[in-house]
């Protein structure tokens, strides 16, 4: 029998898109990580700038070398949670069915790759100033994936898939930035801190190329004023290409 070596080097893992997973399985450095009172006294400061990345090559990459999943509070940002109350059930319902059209397409073209490398990186920022009566915070959030593997006789609409060599790629690009000002209210009929104003925005980039290329793109909005009387959310997405199902 002809036995297939199998082999890798790995530089860090991409993870599972969850915040504890993105610093323990990636290699990561802090560049700046400082506070100085805590973060619901009336005076204190903080900034942590911190940043990871990975890289994988090999045969045997993770998870087949499929793209990871974007970090938990982008996507929740921009798909909602259950606890989101801006979209109606049938507008999430009809994005969770598209998103998972879209997983279980990618996910079976990807079924026979045999070889390639993905990298990717992330950067990330916590900012924060409260003073006697007010406070401002802000949070940032950036990164990006790189896959390019060659596929093992993957075929769409009965054409071989991939470009010269069988080789594919795909990649995604994402961000979000939050930010919220407000008071600091000691009173003895309400303590706390009541938000002035609370902005968020998050955008992510997705797509494969050659043969079958696809694009895949969201952008969203948020902001509420006074507490959240009055409130504010838009998002914009689009799409084009097809990710196909792979005759073998």
């Amino acid at each position: 029998p002809n036995f297939k070596s199998k082999w890798h080097l790995y530089v860090g893992q991409p993870g599972d898109g969850s915040a504890s997973s993105m610093m323990k399985d990636r290699c990561s450095i802090t560049f700046i990580d400082f506070q100085v009172g805590g973060k619901k006294d009336k005076v204190a400061a903080w900034c942590k700038i911190w940043a990871n990345a990975y890289l994988c090559v090999g045969n045997e990459l993770p998870n087949n070398g499929q793209l990871p999943p974007i970090p938990q509070e982008i996507d929740e940002f921009l798909n909602g949670s259950k606890k989101d109350d801006h979209l109606s059930e049938s507008g999430q319902n009809k994005s969770a069915t598209a998103n998972e059209k879209r997983k279980q397409a990618v996910s079976q073209f990807d079924g026979s790759a045999k070889s390639g490398v993905m990298f990717g990186a992330q950067v990330g920022g916590d900012f924060g100033v409260r003073a006697v009566i007010c406070y401002a915070e802000a949070t940032l959030l950036a990164g990006f994936d790189v896959v390019l593997k060659q596929l093992e006789d993957a075929q769409c609409n009965g054409k071989r898939a991939g470009g010269k060599g069988g080789f594919y790629g795909m990649g995604q690009v994402y961000a979000m930035a939050k930010g919220e000002m407000g008071l600091i209210i000691d009173l003895w009929i309400y303590k706390g801190d009541w938000s002035l104003i609370s902005v968020g925005v998050g955008a992510l980039l997705k797509g494969g190329f050659p043969n079958p290329s696809w694009m895949y793109g969201k952008v969203k909005a948020k902001c509420k004023l006074f507490g959240g009387l009055i409130k504010f959310t838009g998002s914009l997405t689009f799409e084009t290409g097809d990710v196909c199902f792979p005759d073998a």
